[in-house]
């Protein structure tokens, strides 16, 4: 890997163009601060190794979920060779596991989300702001992956109000597919690589992601320590 060349330069400058110009497009149009849309409050830190949980469950599910739908997914290989050519420096490798992350957060939970929770019921804005997030990624063989991963997000953000679980998640998230990417890379053949994962390992990543969420939602909100509980009356009090 190494550090950065002319055309990763350029590759990730392209990449980063369109997050960057939406939100700050859909801060101007909307009339939100930076500050507001950021919402980097503090969160019970008791809640990050059930993040860590939830986050292992939903890689293997979704990495299975990927593996079946590979053979209907045209567009799998080019996904490759994208991916492959974004970690092929440093700077890109910072960018898709650590700047991408944070700007599309800043985005999809920060200021569509948020402004979808100010109209609309807290599930509604939910499931629209992930088929965004989804549809942002364009290509067919990510749509139900980030769609997913949206899902869990907004919904770690309208649980703690505050966007620093949602940016762990997809830090860590996306470190775990470069990863992937990285240790797969070209030193195996495709008929060497497996088709699928084993059924007791899937089932233990859902019986995980389960028990994740279970306790997430039994955690305290963040900040119920300095101030006293106050009960969540529709949408606008979901956001601080």
């Amino acid at each position: 890997v190494i550090l950065l060349d002319l055309p990763g330069f350029f590759l990730v400058l392209g990449s980063m163009a369109p997050t960057t110009i939406a939100l700050i497009w859909g801060l101007r149009r909307a009339g939100v601060a930076l500050r507001a849309a950021s919402a980097l409050h503090p969160f019970e830190h008791r809640l990050i190794p059930y993040l860590g949980m939830a986050l292992l469950g939903l890689v293997v599910i979704l990495t299975q979920l990927a593996f079946l739908l590979r053979e209907f997914m045209p567009d799998t290989e080019l996904l490759d060779q994208s991916m492959g050519a974004l970690t092929s420096s440093t700077a890109g490798i910072l960018f898709v596991v650590v700047l991408g992350p944070f700007l599309e957060e800043l985005l999809f939970r920060g200021l569509i989300l948020r402004g979808f929770l100010l109209n609309y019921s807290w599930l509604k804005g939910l499931v629209l702001s992930s088929l965004v997030f989804a549809g942002f990624h364009v290509m067919p063989s990510q749509l139900l992956p980030t769609f997913v991963v949206g899902l869990f997000v907004g919904w770690l953000y309208i649980r703690t109000r505050s966007l620093w679980p949602s940016v762990l998640v997809h830090w860590f998230y996306n470190g775990l597919l470069v990863f992937l990417q990285l240790s797969g890379g070209s030193e195996t053949e495709p008929s060497e690589k497996p088709e699928t994962i084993p059924s007791a390992v899937v089932l233990g990543a859902v019986m995980a992601l389960v028990l994740a969420l279970w306790r997430i939602q039994r955690l305290p909100e963040a900040g119920t320590a300095r101030r006293s509980r106050k009960t969540r009356r529709g949408s606008r009090h979901l956001i601080e």
